[in-house]
């Protein structure tokens, strides 16, 4: 098991990426764009919570934070870890397997 150093935080990030928006007279794209952030934000939400329960029982004293942003998964990943200062940026895909690796 991992020994993390005193003072270490966790930011545990979900980017909500909608399909894009294309323009059309009927603004049916826009309708579209809009449920599918909300499905993705929803799901993303359910996948950082099993992630920090997860962390949280095997790191109980670990400082955890966590969001979803919406955007561009490769913007808004560097934008976010520029804002926060991070030492050490980890990615998975899709919320599938990355945390049991993690701790």
């Amino acid at each position: 098991r991992r020994t993390w150093p005193a003072g270490t935080e966790v930011y545990i990030l979900a980017v909500a990426h909608g399909i894009p928006v294309i323009p059309d007279p009927a603004f049916a794209g826009v309708a579209a764009h809009i449920e599918s952030l909300e499905e993705a934000r929803q799901k993303a939400w359910v996948t950082i919570s099993d992630a920090e329960a997860k962390i949280r029982v095997a790191v109980p004293d670990l400082k955890l934070t966590k969001d979803v942003v919406d955007g561009s998964p490769k913007d808004v990943i560097v934008e976010e870890a520029d804002r926060m200062g991070a030492d050490l940026i980890l990615v998975g895909s899709h919320g599938r397997g990355v945390v049991g690796r993690l701790v």
